[in-house]
């Protein structure tokens, strides 16, 4: 499903998000979409998008609760699953405690479920 850049870039801004990739794995491939946001590093990133695949990331959730989120240092990616086929993940820096940026991270996710569900 095709999403208006504009409405993406508008969500990333309000809630800052430095980095969108959804996983498609009919296509087998990453759509990203950069935001105006830096992370602290791309480690999170480049590990969990640029050097993996479509498969690897879906088969790593497979079975997990949902949304599922991952650290390294204040970079945070939740990920989420849109469909069967699909899922997205949001990268953003936090600076808040493990509890906090839980209940940041469901919202997230049902944000992007909601607008991706469109």
């Amino acid at each position: 499903m095709e999403i208006d850049r504009v409405v993406v870039n508008d969500f990333m801004k309000s809630n800052s998000i430095a980095i969108l990739a959804e996983a498609d794995n009919i296509t087998k491939m990453f759509h990203i979409c950069k935001g105006q946001i830096e992370l602290e590093s791309y480690g999170l990133f480049r590990q969990l998008i640029l050097n993996s695949n479509t498969d690897t990331l879906i088969d790593s959730i497979s079975g997990q609760i949902l949304p599922q989120i991952w650290r390294q240092g204040q970079d945070v990616c939740v990920i989420g699953k849109i469909d069967e086929n699909r899922l997205i993940c949001a990268f953003y820096h936090s600076d808040l405690a493990a509890e906090e940026n839980y209940f940041y991270a469901k919202e997230i996710n049902d944000k992007l479920l909601r607008l991706f569900a469109k």
